[in-house]
């Protein structure tokens, strides 16, 4: 399991049931388009995940604010 985001004690839950579970999906079609097949993506993920990473880590570093 590869998160998207950072996997950190306060979202571990959320990671299980979100992210763990999915290991059972081997298509994904999104508006007719097939975005994810024998359970890889036919692009690189590498550049989205950073980002979601980075994103992530903001948002978590402004509620951390609150």
């Amino acid at each position: 399991y590869t998160p998207p985001t950072p996997l950190v004690a306060d979202n571990v839950a959320g990671h299980l049931v979100f992210g763990l579970s999915s290991g059972h999906v081997e298509t994904v079609i999104v508006d007719g388009s097939i975005v994810m097949e024998k359970r890889a993506f036919p692009w690189d993920t590498g550049p989205a995940f950073t980002d979601a990473r980075g994103q992530a880590d903001r948002l978590w570093k402004a509620m951390d604010r609150l």
